[in-house]
């Protein structure tokens, strides 16, 4: 039986990465999510009438949605939003040193080149 638990663990990663492109990221932490729900939810109101055998299919498909879902995307996601937003805001704060820089540039030459007029 720890064999199709494990199995049933591992495989939760393998579908997830397999269908990311496919169903997208979003998508399958949601759909991970809302089986968690509803599987926690046979659970707490069908406890005592379970058989072991019921119970341990609940208890391998929560294994495997919570791998399909969550932890599959939980990194993935905010890696592709942080890398999109580090590298907008590096341009922008990039564009306005590169003004600051020019009107740095342009306040020195233009006192220089006064000082050259004036002599």
């Amino acid at each position: 039986m720890s064999d199709l638990c494990i199995s049933s663990m591992d495989s939760g990663y393998f579908v997830s990465i397999l269908f990311m492109d496919i169903l997208g990221r979003k998508n399958i932490q949601l759909m991970g999510f809302a089986m968690l729900t509803i599987l926690y939810t046979v659970l707490a109101l069908q406890w005592g009438s379970l058989s072991p055998d019921e119970l341990f299919f609940v208890y391998a498909a929560t294994f495997f949605f919570s791998n399909f879902g969550p932890n599959a995307t939980t990194f993935i996601l905010p890696s592709e939003t942080v890398s999109f937003l580090c590298n907008f805001l590096l341009l922008v704060l990039l564009d306005k040193g590169k003004h600051l820089i020019y009107d740095c540039i342009d306040l020195s030459l233009s006192s220089s080149h006064q000082k050259f007029e004036a002599v």
